[in-house]
């Protein structure tokens, strides 16, 4: 299986277009890497057991795609591109938060390639937490019906960013 991150192969012509690959993973940290990673973070140094993590999500998600494609009958993945999100604890939803309910848009696809160029998420609307458990919340839907939400529809949080913070800086 040919692999790039190019979005096409030197040389050579894409002639068919076998759908969009994905190889996802999520992976837990050992307590034993977040002690050695704080101590790091006070006297600096790499993370090597964050780095190990990482390589192995990486691999992990390569995997995937690769079985995808084959799955597909394609023989090559190009415009392969990575990326990395913290889902950290703590960072849940409190009772009478507000969350934003998406549905993917229509797919663009270049009409000389046939190669997708992704797709715009739509809102449908805002949801109200109303109760709090610990792996799931209950919402309301404010100023819409229930009836527009469909499976694979994504629930956003609409709070900002916790704003960065700075420590006094290392000499």
């Amino acid at each position: 299986m040919l692999l790039t991150n190019l979005e096409t192969v030197p040389g050579k012509t894409i002639t068919a277009h076998y759908g969009l690959v994905q190889g996802s993973t999520i992976r837990a940290k050992h307590v034993g890497r977040d002690i050695a990673a704080g101590f790091k973070n006070i006297f600096g140094g790499e993370l090597s057991g964050y780095t190990e993590l990482l390589q192995e999500s990486r691999a992990e998600s390569t995997q995937r795609m690769i079985a995808q494609a084959e799955e597909l009958g394609a023989n090559a993945i190009v415009n392969i591109r990575f990326s990395t999100s913290s889902v950290a604890q703590g960072a849940a939803v409190s009772s009478g938060d507000e969350l934003k309910a998406v549905s993917q848009g229509e797919e663009f696809v270049d009409p000389e390639t046939g190669l997708s160029l992704g797709a715009e998420e739509e809102e449908i609307g805002s949801l109200k937490v109303t109760e709090v458990k610990e792996k799931y919340c209950y919402a309301v839907p404010v100023g819409f019906e229930t009836s527009r939400l469909s499976r694979g529809d994504k629930v956003l949080s609409t709070k900002a960013a916790a704003p960065l913070e700075y420590g006094p800086a290392w000499q």
